[in-house]
């Protein structure tokens, strides 16, 4: 079972809940599971806040905004704190990266009507950027 968890941890991180339930599916029992993670945890090999910090870059770097990115790491396991660690450790504005995923969707011409500006609005904020940053992402450099 050792050398399961550790192929899986050659290919890419992983969070502790995330290779527990692998391990579990290919035939680990529980109690022997949690006894390797606790082992692979003081040995450095599997880390949540590695995984946290990796995952939320990847994220970020594929135009993700910082909610969408929480939300994704609770799903995998990860704590509030961790998470929003791995977040806040993303270099660059997450404004700067909403204007730029704005800008790669839409083009760089201003919104001309309500509609245009509360859809590419939408756009945004499913991509889980912050209201505040949506609204100055979509509004005019010089309207700021």
């Amino acid at each position: 079972m050792r050398r399961q968890a550790l192929a899986l941890l050659a290919r890419r991180e992983h969070s502790r809940a995330e290779l527990k339930a692998k391990l579990e599916r290919r035939g680990g029992t529980a109690e022997d599971v949690e006894g390797l993670l606790d082992t692979l945890i003081s040995d450095g090999q599997l880390s949540d806040s590695r995984y946290a910090e990796t995952y939320a870059r990847q994220r970020a770097e594929k135009g993700y905004g910082p909610v969408r990115i929480a939300n994704e790491l609770r799903k995998r396991g990860i704590e509030a704190l961790p998470a929003q660690i791995a977040i806040d450790a993303v270099e660059g504005r997450w404004l700067d990266r909403a204007r730029q995923v704005r800008v790669k969707r839409f083009g760089s011409a201003e919104a001309r009507s309500m509609e245009e500006r509360a859809r590419q609005m939408r756009f945004l904020e499913y991509r889980g950027f912050a209201g505040d940053d949506v609204r100055r992402a979509v509004r005019a450099p010089d309207d700021e």
